[in-house]
């Protein structure tokens, strides 16, 4: 027996034995092709890429019922092989300069990788691991190498590899893989995303777990804890069965809250809503600094992109019930910018009798410290706020979570951050503004108490969080949260925060 330990991405249980995924090494050959080859070498780069497209498309098909919205990652595999640049550098690559088809589409792929590593953005970064995961199939079918397709595996696994990647995942059928472990990769990796809307609990961070475990052993994961044990004891096996058991009954009794109102004890109600329609439902976590050049930032420097965004929403307001949200929001400057241009947009459409909401909300998100100090000014020009935590208290905190070297300090319960979102809340709430929260925070149960007794009004989490949520808050009392609350907010440290919840908790299942 062995233990390893790594950082729980999606909570759960699993006991299954071990399938190592191998990546194959691809070895590009240098070798530049005769000028007569040429078009030969693009038709062959031509067909490679095809059969690819079909192979993401059928697994997209495949996949489309089981993933939902987040279907759309592999739209996104489709969508790097149709991208118009593709073309043109193959011709300019093959028949300009020469180069074999492995050669060409090894150094576009590197290329894009190149050019997302260098946005200041982890989110995008990591977006990365996509661009190599779909060029590396085309290099597998230009040398003749099988793609792998594990679709007969018929038993319970937990897959291990270095880094699996989102069309490892889908070669499966998902109901056969119990957990996932990545020696590498974060919160916000595209694989975590897709194995959170499958309910399938994985650990990243893992070091040397593809190396340390064999195929075929027997493996118990807690990602709850981050916990994986290779070979567990008879007591670990049957403590492991039933809780798994267990939690399997705990899913059907959620079910039976799909239609109930998210209330207190006490009669204090709140939202709770699903974190949908983009990649963003896990962890949007950026590099430190609030110097980044994004989001609204870059919207109001180019002022016609943003238009042609903000004319769109009000087009899709006629047709729905739309909100809009500004993210990285730092001063009321930017909302009155943002509120100058919705109204031309308007003007605009009124001009070429198009139809759209009058009235449609302008929210903002908070995620920058400078936000939640002036959030009281800020409401005074938002229809509602929504904090995302994520950012708020890596930015607070100055520490990226994903970096061992101070992921310690990336403390959501810190007195500090509980002080900010009191800060944001009671200065919505002085303009009768709704506040929400929509990073993960909302979905963690040693936060929700603190939370609902800040006065927090909606709690927006992961679809697969929403009846979790909801199940804790109907067990809380909301006046006891609001003294735990205070009392959190006294407290020096994240450590002493996180005691204090857990007592209050413990009688709760």
């Amino acid at each position: 027996m062995k233990k390893i330990t790594g950082i729980g991405a999606y909570q759960g249980l699993a006991l299954a034995k071990a399938f190592v995924i191998k990546h194959e090494e691809i070895i590009i050959s240098e070798k530049k092709i005769a000028k007569q080859d040429a078009k030969g070498e693009r038709a062959r780069a031509e067909k490679a890429i095809k059969q690819v497209s079909e192979i993401i498309l059928a697994k997209y098909e495949a996949n489309r019922d089981k993933l939902g919205d987040k279907a759309e990652i592999l739209q996104g595999h489709l969508q790097v092989l149709e991208d118009p640049t593709l073309e043109e550098d193959l011709n300019e690559l093959i028949l300009e300069h020469h180069y074999n088809a492995e050669k060409a589409i090894d150094s576009i792929s590197k290329k894009h990788q190149e050019l997302l590593m260098a946005i200041d953005d982890k989110y995008l970064q990591e977006r990365a691991l996509d661009v190599k995961d779909v060029f590396n199939q085309v290099l597998m079918v230009l040398q003749g190498k099988q793609l792998k397709d594990y679709s007969s595996i018929n038993e319970e696994v937990v897959l291990v590899a270095n880094e699996s990647t989102p069309s490892d995942t889908v070669a499966f059928d998902p109901k056969y893989i119990k957990g996932i472990i990545n020696e590498v990769g974060s919160k916000t990796s595209h694989v975590v995303i897709i194995a959170q809307s499958l309910d399938i609990p994985i650990i990243v961070g893992a070091k040397n777990s593809s190396l340390e475990i064999k195929d075929g052993e027997l493996i118990a994961l807690n990602a709850t804890i981050g916990e994986i044990t290779i070979n567990p004891s008879d007591e670990i096996i049957s403590e492991f069965r039933t809780k798994i058991a267990q939690a399997k009954k705990d899913k059907e009794e959620l079910k039976k809250l799909i239609n109930e109102p998210s209330i207190t004890l006490d009669g204090h109600k709140v939202k709770v809503e699903a974190n949908i329609g983009n990649f963003k439902d896990a962890e949007n976590g950026y590099e430190n600094g609030a110097e980044g050049y994004r989001a609204l930032r870059f919207c109001l420097d180019n002022k016609e992109i943003f238009k042609t965004q903000l004319r769109a929403l009000l087009r899709a307001s006629h047709y729905g019930n739309i909100r809009i949200m500004l993210p990285m929001v730092s001063n009321v400057d930017e909302i009155k910018g943002t509120k100058a241009l919705l109204e031309e947009c308007k003007q605009e459409l009124k001009s070429e009798k198009q139809l759209f909401n009058e009235k449609v909300e302008l929210g903002i998100m908070i995620e920058i410290p400078a936000a939640a100090i002036h959030s009281s000014n800020l409401a005074k020009h938002a229809d509602f706020f929504s904090v995302g935590t994520n950012d708020l208290v890596q930015y607070t905190m100055a520490a990226d979570r994903m970096s061992e070297k101070v992921s310690y300090l990336y403390q959501p319960l810190n007195p500090s951050i509980i002080k900010l979102l009191k800060l944001t809340i009671d200065g919505a709430h002085s303009q009768n503004r709704e506040a929400g929260v929509c990073g993960s925070m909302g979905g963690e149960r040693l936060a929700i108490p603190l939370l609902l007794g800040l006065g927090l009004d909606v709690f927006s989490v992961s679809t697969s969080l929403v009846l979790k949520t909801r199940s804790l808050i109907r067990k809380l009392n909301y006046k006891k949260c609001v003294e735990l609350a205070q009392k959190a907010i006294t407290l020096d440290s994240a450590s002493e925060v996180e005691k204090l919840v857990k007592d209050f908790l413990s009688d709760i299942k």
